[in-house]
C-alpha cells in the first residue's frame, strides 16, 4: 500500500512538470547563424546558346510561409500547385540579369510585378 502512494505521488509530480516542459518558447539561433542563412546566394548562371552572354538568375532558396500554405495536389509523388499549373516550387526566382561576355556591364531585365512565379517555365 505504501508503494502505491509513492507511485501516485511520483505520477502527480510528473504531471505537474510535464506542462512546464511543453511550454518552452521557440529559441532563435545565434545572430551569426541567422546572418549566414539569410545571406543572398550567388546568382545561377546559364550560358546563352551562342556563348556570348550569361543569364544570371537571382534566387531565394527558402519559400515564404504564404507559398508553403498554398494548397497542392499530390499525384504520383509530385506536389502540383493548381494555381500555377506546375509542380510546387520551393525555390523562388527574384530577378534576371544578362551579362555579356565581351566586358560590357550587366543589364537588368525588368519584369512586370508578380510575374516571377511564372519564371519557372523559362529557367530549368
Amino acid at each position: 500500500m505504501k508503494h502505491c502512494r509513492v507511485f501516485l505521488l511520483l505520477i502527480l509530480a510528473a504531471m505537474m512538470v510535464a506542462p512546464a516542459v511543453g511550454q518552452t518558447p521557440y529559441k532563435l539561433p545565434p545572430k551569426d547563424v541567422v546572418a549566414i542563412l539569410d545571406a543572398p546566394l550567388p546568382p545561377m548562371a546559364i550560358v546563352s546558346p551562342t556563348r556570348d552572354a550569361l543569364l544570371l538568375v537571382e534566387i531565394r532558396p527558402y519559400p515564404s510561409i504564404a507559398a508553403l500554405a498554398e494548397p497542392v495536389l499530390r499525384l504520383a509523388g509530385l506536389r502540383i500547385n493548381p494555381r500555377v499549373g506546375c509542380t510546387q516550387r520551393t525555390i523562388q526566382y527574384t530577378g534576371l540579369s544578362v551579362q555579356p561576355l565581351d566586358g560590357a556591364p550587366a543589364r537588368r531585365v525588368e519584369l512586370p510585378e508578380g510575374k516571377l512565379d511564372r519564371l519557372s517555365e523559362l529557367v530549368p
